[in-house]
């Protein structure tokens, strides 16, 4: 689960430069079992200082 958020972080939220994804988007496409509230509520709480 850990690597699984650090994966999302990375190419959906900080956009690692070597993803092609833009940031801002979401990952709906690559990953259909994911549904948008708990996507907001992630990325809310990515965006903390306690997370940082």
């Amino acid at each position: 689960m850990r690597q699984f958020r650090y994966e999302l972080r990375k190419k959906y939220i900080y956009k690692e430069e070597s993803s092609n994804k833009q940031k801002g988007e979401t990952p709906f496409e690559d990953y259909d079992y994911l549904d948008g509230e708990p996507w907001k509520s992630f990325v809310a709480s990515v965006d903390t200082e306690e997370w940082k």
